[in-house]
């Protein structure tokens, strides 16, 4: 009965299997029926294909994969894993089969390729232990048995069998599952080893495996490694250092190091005997498996800091381009971060960059936390260009800040720490919202919006710019005024559209004096203060003073500006009066009435004034309410004479023939 092989079976998995669907004594006899007797090694191997694949029926391509490509010497392995064919004669073990009876059992005598790997000590499926003998006889297996469940011993011949399988170590069944995911086998449990090891093919795989060899429990020196070891015990000692990784491999690492060597200029191999001798081997390890161990030796020697820490850059060097040391150089963390090496040290200094200072080769060094130095690169975006970063977040400098706002440079660092301008630092530069500038200068806007009274131009004021309000006797500096502006105590009287920024505005001269006063904490105004602040006249001071309506805080000696001590008025007095008392010339400019006729409009209306005028360089005060309340009355009396004009009366009061601003007596 012919059957082609199975994806998964070997040379000799293959006949047995065959073997045994035709009841033949074992895969001997059916090469012996091909005409390969005496062994196949006495014959070519093309000749060996050609021979089993006419017997077979099967095609000679898949009869050669499972062969060796070269049969030179008796060293030479004659069978491989279908599809590894670069596995060495010392990982396969063909002359001691092994197999899982409970897998028999389930997949109907199928013998895989991969239980042929010398690494294979357990089944990753049943977690139990590969069975090496017959349980009736104690004889090894061999392949010359019938079939895959019989034994082949003389005298035996009974079908094998397993009451209560051997368990496997939990550590053992992880990796071999690790190694049948190398191999290719369907079907299998995963490991919690694929993460770190998934990537090695099987070839590499089974090198590590075979080099990290524990030492020999009866061996003089501890410390020193072995390879002449079974493959079993490899993969038992392999499976102890890779469980639980890599806490297993940190603590076989902290077990063999020499403890005189801790803090001491040693090279690695006397600190660490032996071990890192092989790692730098690459006949024991292959570059990929070789760099994964070298990156927790690394993470192990930044762990526990042994004084050196050339030790760690020497065996980053040994594994290539490892980004995995703790710890890096002054130089490297300088060209990461694009800075010079005295920028290290200051960020090292100032809080910004982890680092520790170790004595290395006869001298102090500094070295830097890569962690840390990657999330510094991270928070302050150091990854993209200057440009770049300032264009993404909407950043200035400090001199495109002063150019936006029209102010000098100390100006601009100032109004940062009062808080009226955002910053962000990106080491070692320091940038400004642009914002932050255009919210001062729109709320300069907003202000100046609206200033200036009806009837006054700025030509009638004097004006001051915000670089004269600093730099003269008033010393209102940029931050007082900004916070003013804000707080609505001053607002520009000018603004000069050829201009930009905060240069634009200008403001009253005494609006900013008495602004200097509010700052200063004075709360007193001389006479000449009080007048430009009731807009009264020179003499008008001193007779509010003697009427009582202001509240005289130092008297002075004769008339209004007389000699001696000038006299100062209490703010408050000032304010309450200017609430409700004005004289006749601001009355008249909010009523709209001609200033000469205000006071002949007055009296005509029977109002008396709160202080009557007394001559040149004086006002009439009149009280707001009594004003308003008169000048509304008129306004109605004009509107009944418009209506009976147009039913054809005569023109009276507010007529054709009444004066625009006095009215007469009808």
């Amino acid at each position: 009965m012919r059957s082609p092989p199975l994806p998964q079976e070997g040379f000799l998995e293959w006949l047995l299997r065959l073997s045994a669907r035709n009841i033949l004594p074992g895969p001997q006899a059916i090469l012996k029926a091909a005409g390969l007797g005496g062994g196949i090694r006495n014959h070519g191997r093309d000749k060996v294909v050609a021979r089993v694949a006419a017997l077979t029926g099967t095609p000679p391509e898949a009869v050669s994969i499972r062969l060796a490509e070269r049969w030179a010497g008796p060293r030479d392995g004659l069978f491989i894993v279908p599809g590894h064919p670069d596995l060495r004669r010392r990982m396969l073990r063909f002359h001691e089969p092994a197999v899982c009876l409970a897998c028999l059992e389930e997949d109907g005598g199928v013998v895989p390729a991969a239980w042929s790997l010398a690494a294979w000590v357990a089944c990753p499926r049943h977690e139990c232990r590969m069975v090496r003998t017959c349980p009736a006889c104690s004889t090894p297996l061999s392949w010359s048995r019938p079939a895959a469940r019989r034994c082949g011993a003389p005298g035996c011949g009974r079908a094998l069998f397993c009451d209560a399988p051997d368990p496997a170590p939990a550590p053992v069944v992880d990796l071999v599952r690790l190694i049948a995911k190398a191999a290719g086998v369907r079907d299998m449990p995963p490991s919690s080893l694929e993460p770190v090891f998934g990537s090695l093919p099987l070839k590499h795989l089974l090198m590590m495996i075979s080099a990290l060899d524990a030492p020999l429990p009866d061996t003089p020196d501890k410390k020193l490694w072995t390879s002449r070891r079974s493959g079993e015990d490899a993969v038992h000692a392999a499976s102890e250092l890779l469980a639980d990784w890599p806490r297993q491999f940190h603590a076989h690492l902290h077990r063999i190091r020499d403890p005189d060597a801790a803090g001491r200029h040693v090279s690695l191999q006397k600190e660490f005997p032996e071990f890192f001798r092989r790692l730098s081997l690459r006949a024991f390890f292959p570059e990929d498996a070789r760099t994964i161990l070298l990156k927790e030796a690394v993470a192990f020697l930044d762990e526990h800091w042994t004084g050196d820490p050339v030790k760690s850059q020497r065996l980053a060097r040994l594994g290539g381009a490892l980004p995995t040391s703790k710890w890096i150089s002054r130089g490297q963390a300088a060209r990461r971060l694009r800075v010079n090496t005295p920028a290290i040290v200051d960020l090292v200094n100032k809080g910004l960059l982890k680092g520790e200072r170790r004595v290395a080769a006869g001298s102090n060094r500094l070295w830097i936390d890569r962690a840390d130095l990657e999330r510094f690169v991270v928070e302050e975006s150091r990854h993209v260009s200057r440009e770049a970063f300032k264009a993404t977040n909407g950043l200035l400098t400090k001199q495109e800040i002063a150019q936006r706002l029209g102010v000098d440079l100390p100006r601009v660092v100032h109004l940062a720490e009062a808080g009226h301008l955002d910053q962000r630092g990106r080491y070692p530069d320091l940038y400004y919202t642009e914002a932050s500038a255009d919210g001062l200068v729109a709320m300069f806007e907003r202000a100046a919006s609206g200033t200036l009274p009806p009837g006054q131009t700025a030509s009638s004021r004097r004006l001051v710019s915000e670089r004269g309000l600093r730099q003269g006797r008033l010393s209102i500096d940029i931050v007082k005024l900004v916070e003013a502006v804000a707080a609505g105590l001053a607002a520009p009287a000018h603004v000069d559209q050829a201009k930009s920024g905060l240069r634009r505005y200008s403001f009253d001269a005494d609006e900013m004096k008495a602004l200097a006063r509010t700052l200063s904490g004075d709360t007193t105004l001389d006479v000449v203060a009080a007048q430009k602040a009731l807009a009264c006249g020179t003499k008008d001071v001193p007779r509010l003073i003697a009427a009582g309506l202001l509240a005289d805080l130092r008297s002075g000696l004769g008339d209004c500006g007389g000699k001696g001590v000038r006299r100062r008025v209490t703010r408050e007095s000032v304010e309450n009066l200017r609430r409700d008392v004005a004289p006749s010339s601001v009355l008249a400019r909010e009523h709209g009435v001609p200033a000469s006729a205000f006071d002949r409009l007055m009296a005509g209306f029977g109002i008396e004034p709160v202080l009557a005028r007394a001559g040149e360089n004086t006002r009439s005060f009149w009280r707001r309410e009594e004003v308003a309340a008169a000048l509304a009355g008129r306004e109605a009396r004009n509107a009944s004479q418009e209506l009976r004009e147009s039913d054809g009366g005569f023109a009276g009061i507010g007529g054709q023939n009444s004066h625009s601003c006095v009215e007469r007596n009808s």
